[in-house]
């Protein structure tokens, strides 16, 4: 049954940190987990905690309603034109959007030296032809997606292995940030390839940060990012100082997750509140 607002007025402003939190969105989310721009909206991945099945939703026009039901759980997601990549564990599973039909789907085995017994994937970046897969076992691959309906998996190869467990990623203008979400603190925090064709990452700062997920800020100068460590608040790396400061936008129930602008507005994951905050600089 429809409800007579999606929409929650916060009437919150945050003075100390100059956030202003104008809504949230609850209705038909569950555990969201991933956000993608698609088709003037945006696409969310719903997950059902435990269970083995999720949910995919497009908001849009300030509605939100269930696009691909009983689908992978995709906690790192990624779109190609009409193509829709849900990484669940050790899978990609590839979507046609045009009719919400798997086309394709791409395991990552187990490196013969890996000292796991599973590989998890954390994120998933699209750039032109080439998807960048970020993994718990320390490794960044490279795919191939060219043509998504018939992917070579021959093409996956790893491509930085010297970040100990990669987890956000982020390409502004042929440099790729990369976040760490080590259980070892120094081995956190933001990292940087300068050279695309020469992947040395190089450590951008020292913080016992485990970065989840991150943007750029619409004023282009700093990076913007939620930290599993710090509940209810968003971080701010400064280009120009290099420093990190956090500022808070919710109460310390809420697991900040994804990040998205949609029609110049932040978009934040809660998964522990099965919402979305909405945000204003």
């Amino acid at each position: 049954m429809k409800k007579l607002s999606i929409f929650i007025i916060s009437g919150l402003i945050l003075f100390s940190c100059g956030i202003k939190n104008l809504t949230e969105i609850k209705e038909k989310l569950k555990n969201p987990k991933s956000l993608c721009l698609y088709n003037d909206g945006i696409l969310i991945s719903n997950t059902f905690g435990n269970s083995e099945i999720g949910y995919f939703s497009l908001l849009k026009n300030r509605k939100n309603e269930e696009l691909i039901s009983g689908t992978v759980i995709a906690a790192a997601t990624a779109i190609k034109n009409n193509y829709f990549f849900a990484a669940n564990y050790d899978k990609i599973t590839v979507y046609n959007l045009n009719d919400a039909k798997i086309v394709t789907e791409i395991s990552i085995d187990i490196p013969t030296d890996s000292i796991m017994d599973y590989v998890e994937i954390s994120d998933l970046l699209v750039a032109g032809g080439t998807l960048f897969i970020s993994t718990e076992i320390g490794i960044i691959y490279l795919l191939n997606i060219e043509n998504p309906e018939n992917i070579d998996k021959n093409t996956l190869f790893p491509y930085v292995t010297t970040i100990k467990n990669p987890s956000a990623m982020l390409m502004i203008d042929y440099h790729l940030f990369i976040g760490s979400s080590s259980e070892n603190a120094d081995e956190n925090g933001l990292y940087m390839i300068d050279d695309l064709s020469n992947p040395a990452p190089r450590k951008m700062f020292f913080d016992d940060a485990q970065i989840y997920s991150m943007i750029l800020s619409k004023d282009k100068t700093k990076i913007i990012f939620t930290d599993f460590l710090q509940n209810g608040k968003l971080g701010f790396y400064t280009f120009e100082t290099n420093e990190v400061t956090y500022k808070t936008v919710a109460d310390t129930t809420s697991t900040l997750g994804d990040l998205l602008y949609y029609q110049d507005k932040l978009y934040v994951c809660d998964s522990a509140n099965d919402r979305i905050l909405i945000l204003e600089e």
